[in-house]
């Protein structure tokens, strides 16, 4: 679960160096890996490594379904990746265009 969740994170933020103050980052996926303990590893503490990853308090985060609706969040920047888990290939991470 750690590795899967510092491959996120580092992937996150190669795809995005930088983000703007008050920014919202989601990461959407479309069902639940099971065998990376994917959502359920991250879920909780998705936000607050945000945060720490990119030294802005200001920031939200949200992992969510691909079909799910983004949260009604504070205004600011929207900056949204998917999550991808191939068998064989590990995860990769996605930035979507806005």
């Amino acid at each position: 679960m750690a590795k899967t969740n510092t491959s996120i994170l580092k992937q996150l933020h190669a795809e995005q160096p930088m983000v703007r103050t008050n920014s919202v980052l989601v990461l959407r996926y479309a069902e639940a890996d099971r065998n990376r303990r994917f959502q359920e590893g991250l879920a909780w503490g998705f936000p607050y490594a945000l945060r720490i990853m990119y030294k802005d308090p200001t920031l939200e985060g949200f992992l969510i379904r691909n079909e799910d609706p983004i949260p009604s969040a504070k205004p600011g920047p929207l900056v949204c990746f998917e999550y991808q888990s191939k068998p064989g290939a590990g995860v990769q991470i996605r930035k979507l265009a806005q």
